[in-house]
């Protein structure tokens, strides 16, 4: 494979060179980059060059995503150790810190200007809480997912009249905008060919679950989705803190202020589109008050 350096992307209708370059140029509003949708369509197992000079193979298609996460010949490469409180055990403990946190930043919130940048006001500060994570995956799935329910009042509504839907709300929130693009590679144990393409023992393959959680008309938030497509959650470093953070500090802002809704268009949303997970920059809200 051969190629240079910079962001991949695809625009006015052009064919990308090959291998892509990674990382992506992210689509509008945090949905995943235009290249994947290209890819989908024209080249399901693709080569793409990391900033390191590497190259892997990259699947697009949903049902070949599918079968790859449980393919026993396709192994996942083990992540570097992570915090104690990033395992599942340590992220149980955390629960009543997160609770305490989201309380007094709502507390502040209802007492200050009923319009209120949710970013620095919830958002950063419960950020500060881990400061030695692995990654800023967990805040920034709470930015986008604080994002996605402010322009899907209709799900808020519902998971207030039954809160025991919160849970799935957050699970469609990390379908949509699975933290990164690509995921941790997964290695072949074997020679494996499929759509043509051999993929050669020992080379690394990744299965973008942001590219079959946008096949077709499958990008949509939808809290009612079926949880057996195995693309539906995908173990990753953090994921348990992730889950957990997203899940009560969501709940809790939207119980608190009830019809809690976004100050401007939804399109006049900054995003920050540098990083490996695309997120809000700011997010300027206000909230019915009685009278």
């Amino acid at each position: 494979m051969t190629g240079g350096t910079g962001t991949t992307g695809v625009r006015g209708g052009r064919t990308p060179e090959l291998p892509l370059r990674y990382p992506f140029e992210p689509g509008p509003l945090g949905t995943p980059p235009t290249v994947l949708q290209w890819a989908r369509k024209h080249r399901p197992v693709c080569p793409v060059r990391l900033p390191s000079g590497r190259s892997v193979w990259m699947l697009t298609r949903h049902d070949d995503i599918a079968r790859a996460l449980s393919d026993p010949r396709l192994v996942p490469v083990e992540p570097d150790g992570h915090a104690p409180h990033l395992t599942d055990q340590g992220v149980s403990a955390q629960r009543p810190v997160i609770v305490r946190r989201t309380s007094r930043l709502l507390d502040a919130m209802a007492a200050g200007p009923n319009l209120i940048d949710l970013i620095p006001a919830y958002v950063g500060p419960l950020q500060e809480q881990w400061p030695d994570a692995a990654d800023a995956s967990p805040v920034s799935a709470l930015a986008v997912g604080a994002f996605t329910l402010l322009v899907n009042p209709r799900a808020v509504r519902v998971c207030l009249a039954d809160p025991s839907l919160w849970p799935k709300a957050v699970a469609e929130i990390l379908r949509c905008h699975h933290a990164g693009v690509l995921g941790r590679p997964r290695i072949a144990t074997e020679d494996l060919t499929l759509h043509g393409v051999t993929i050669r023992r020992g080379e690394a393959v990744c299965v973008p679950v942001r590219s079959a959680a946008g096949h077709d008309t499958a990008y949509r938030f939808d809290l009612h989705r079926h949880r057996e497509d195995p693309t539906a959650a995908t173990p990753e470093p953090g994921a348990a803190l992730t889950r957990l953070l997203v899940g009560v500090a969501l709940e809790a802002l939207f119980t608190r202020l009830p019809g809690l809704l976004l100050a401007i268009a939804e399109r006049e949303v900054p995003w920050d589109l540098d990083g490996p997970a695309a997120r809000p920059v700011s997010l300027p809200v206000a909230w019915p008050t009685p009278g």
